[in-house]
């Protein structure tokens, strides 16, 4: 057995289902189970660095070492699924996997022989990769406990740590309005086995899809499930954009927060933030990990603008993230955060306007550009104003001495095709030197 370091983050998770055809039109035969489960016992782990165009199994492909951020040390059966355990030694690969920066999905690489069936046969799997769209859609890992390693018995890892739920995408709801209550009143019915939304008759890894937390500790448990924001339209999963915006909200501190973990505050942010993009909308800046007193003094700003979002968006419908009442409870200055918002778009001006100039001196490369931005956007308006003056004194020195050289250029070279002289104007002693 290899050595796992004392700073390897354990992960479990379903590989492959056994007789179901992939995306790629293959699949895993009832006979051949033995052979992928030896083989992905001695598997690594990967993430390939993917060119444009390019395959995500393209490390795989070359065997590239450096791609490996961890290994398996078992694989077991479950049902019809292929599970495997496995550890991430790679640190950045670690603080990436927790904070949500990669999606806990992968797809396995190996080599066998795909009959006229579409079954492969022969099979030896090499490596698993982290991808972002597997083959296999229920081909995704969490987080274990450190304590379950010594509980090898098949089936018994137990998932503590996955409190902040995976980013996914589902298909985009076209509702103005949210109504928590009834959505979550809904998911249930729809995460149910008869469609009764009774406690007992629930499917909790469906259920789980619906929100952005859940306290894996205790997962069949409704009151363990917070940050609602999608709902079932047509029996299907939909997000909402308003309840994304709510939960958004409420993660800065909205409404007195939400009660959550401060180590699983970032990879909540990013799922939230996943839907943001899918909506086409940027979401508001992540501060950090603190307390809930702290996330409301400091976001209020992000509060505020989370709101305009879904007031513009739906400019008929209630606006249920700040009321008025809640507003005066956290004491939240509106004017204060208008202003605010109103100095950052002046600095925004100022900046583009001095880039703008920067460039067009070609005193700014195009990489340099958001290094120097994010540099400017740290000043201060009177600054700003400052280094704008700057900036276009040098351009009106530089436009000076370009005419200058120009019309010198012209007065020589006329009177070099004269033949009256033979020379150059110094500008400097103001005469003309041989």
């Amino acid at each position: 057995m290899r050595e796992i370091p004392e700073h390897a983050l354990k992960i479990v998770g379903t590989v492959l289902t056994v007789g179901k055809l992939n995306k790629n039109g293959w699949a895993i035969p009832e006979e051949e189970v033995p052979n992928v489960l030896s083989s992905l016992r001695n598997a690594v782990i990967r993430i390939c660095n993917v060119p444009p165009g390019a395959s995500e199994h393209v490390c795989d492909r070359t065997g590239d070492r450096f791609s490996e951020i961890g290994f398996f040390v078992d694989a077991y059966r479950e049902g019809d699924e292929i599970k495997a355990v496995g550890y991430i030694t790679d640190r950045e690969a670690i603080r990436k996997i927790r904070d949500g920066t990669w999606s806990r999905t992968w797809s396995l690489y190996g080599n066998g022989e795909i009959g006229e069936d579409g079954f492969a046969r022969s099979v030896r799997i090499h490596s698993v990769t982290l991808v972002r769209n597997p083959a296999y859609e229920e081909a995704r890992f969490d987080i274990a406990s450190a304590e379950s390693l010594g509980r090898i018995w098949r089936g018994e890892y137990q998932v503590i740590e996955a409190g902040a739920v995976p980013k996914h995408t589902t298909p985009l709801s076209k509702k103005t309005s949210w109504d928590a209550d009834a959505a979550v009143r809904r998911i249930r019915k729809w995460a149910s086995s008869d469609g009764s939304g009774d406690k007992e008759k629930i499917n909790w890894k469906k259920y789980r899809e619906a929100f952005a937390w859940y306290d894996a500790s205790d997962p069949e448990n409704f009151g363990s499930y917070k940050l609602p924001h999608h709902d079932v339209e047509d029996g299907k999963l939909v997000v909402v954009w308003r309840g994304v915006v709510a939960a958004m909200a409420a993660l800065m501190g909205a409404r007195g927060g939400v009660d959550i973990p401060d180590s699983d505050r970032k990879a909540v942010y990013n799922h939230l933030a996943a839907h943001y993009e899918q909506f086409e909308k940027e979401a508001p800046e992540f501060k950090g990990e603190m307390n809930v007193e702290e996330e409301r003094k400091e976001n209020t700003e992000e509060v505020a603008a989370a709101e305009a979002q879904e007031t513009e968006t739906s400019p008929e419908s209630h606006v249920d993230i700040i009321p008025v009442a809640a507003a005066k409870k956290e004491e939240i200055d509106i004017e204060a955060i208008k202003a605010a918002v109103k100095e950052e778009l002046k600095k925004e001006a100022l900046v583009d306007e001095i880039i703008e100039t920067l460039r067009a001196c070609e005193l700014l490369a195009d990489e340099e550009v958001e290094v120097k931005r994010a540099s400017l956007m740290a000043s201060s308006i009177e600054e700003l104003e400052a280094e704008k003056k700057r900036v276009e004194k040098i351009k009106t020195k530089l436009s000076a001495s370009v005419n200058k050289f120009s019309e010198t250029k012209l007065v020589t070279d006329t009177l070099e095709a004269s033949g009256l002289t033979v020379g150059y104007w110094d500008p400097v002693e103001k005469r003309w030197k041989p």
